[in-house]
């Protein structure tokens, strides 16, 4: 038995760890808030078109990121039914916007059944990333379009949940890098 010598002993390799580009996080924040209340200061069809926008990028990035987790999302057919949850949002209201959500579950199924046999392969849970990048986007931000229709303060109301939301973003970072 020989003990190792400095020579002999081999470290691990460390792994960079990604961070967040905090200036270019920053600059991306400001001039979304900026178009963003630019866009309501033009009327709330100004604002549905660019929060929309903007929940569809989202929406497709969350479904990107399933398929690196190797899931297997209808990317189309969540998009396309991102895109009519948000319209009727702001068009309808909250039953249209709800009835989206449910036609999005039965084109969903539809879509999976329509799949080869050979292709099948954990079809529930590609049935369920779709439902959910359609659920957790388009229908969470379709509440604030909703709000924007209220008779009294509505913008005020969205800029305010906007804001908190910012807010509870800023917070969360800042615990999370003083915590670890």
């Amino acid at each position: 038995w020989q003990e190792p010598t400095s020579e002999a002993v081999e470290l691990e390799p460390t792994v960079p760890v990604a961070g967040r580009n905090i200036p270019a996080a920053f600059i991306t924040g400001l001039v979304l808030a900026v178009l963003g209340i630019g866009s309501l200061a033009l009327g709330r069809a100004a604002f549905a078109l660019f929060a929309g926008a903007i929940v569809l990028l989202a929406q497709g990035e969350l479904y990107a990121s399933m398929v690196r987790a190797r899931l297997r999302p209808a990317t189309a057919i969540g998009l396309v039914f991102g895109g009519l949850t948000l319209a009727a949002a702001y068009l309808q209201g909250e039953g249209a916007m709800l009835s989206m959500v449910a036609l999005s579950v039965v084109f969903t199924f539809l879509w999976y059944m329509a799949t080869p046999a050979r292709s099948r392969r954990n079809v529930m849970v590609s049935m369920a990333a779709t439902i959910l990048g359609v659920v957790y986007a388009p229908l969470f931000a379709g509440y604030v379009l909703v709000m924007l229709a209220f008779p009294f303060e509505g913008r005020a109301l969205v800029i305010s949940i906007v804001g908190l939301a910012f807010l509870f973003d800023v917070v969360a970072y800042a615990a999370g890098a003083g915590f670890g």
